[in-house]
C-alpha cells in the first residue's frame, strides 16, 4: 500500500472516531466520577476500542464472507447508520429519553469504557467498515 492510501484511511479512521466530539460526551458520562476513575475509563476505553478494531481488521473479511454478507453492503449499512446519526443530531429533543429506572442503573453502572465509549463512540459502525474495506 503506497503513502496515499495509508494517509487516506488515517483521515477516515480520525473522522469517524472524531476525537474533540468524543471528549463532550466521554465528560458528560463521567461528570461524576473522580480523576483517577476518568483516567482509567479512558485508558480502558481506547484499549476495548483498539481490540475491536483489531478484531474487525483481522476478522471482519471472515465473518462477512461466513454470513454471505458483502463490504458494499457493509458500507451502505454503515452510510445509513451515519446519515441517521446526523439527522437525529440536526432535530434536537428538549425532552429526555431516560425513564427513572434507567438513570439509577446509570448510577450503579461498573464502567462506561466499553459501552458507550469503546462501543459505538470509539469504535463504531463506520469505524468498523473502513477496516474491513
Amino acid at each position: 500500500m503506497d503513502m496515499s492510501g495509508i494517509l487516506t484511511i488515517f483521515v477516515s479512521l480520525i473522522a469517524l472516531i472524531d476525537p474533540l466530539g468524543t471528549v463532550g460526551i466521554f465528560l458528560a458520562i463521567t461528570c461524576n466520577d473522580s480523576t483517577a476513575v476518568r483516567k482509567r475509563t479512558a485508558l480502558l476505553g481506547c484499549v476495548y476500542a483498539f481490540c475491536i478494531l483489531i478484531l474487525f481488521l483481522g476478522f471482519g473479511g471472515s465473518i462477512l464472507s461466513f454470513f454471505g454478507i458483502t463490504v458494499s453492503a457493509v458500507q451502505v449499512g454503515g452510510g445509513l447508520i451515519l446519515a441517521k446519526i446526523g439527522l437525529d443530531l440536526i432535530d434536537v429533543k428538549l425532552e429526555s429519553k431516560s425513564s427513572p429506572a434507567e438513570e439509577r442503573d446509570a448510577v450503579v453502572r461498573e464502567s462506561s469504557a466499553f459501552f458507550p465509549l469503546a462501543m459505538p463512540l470509539l469504535a463504531g459502525p463506520g469505524v468498523m467498515t473502513v477496516a474491513i474495506a
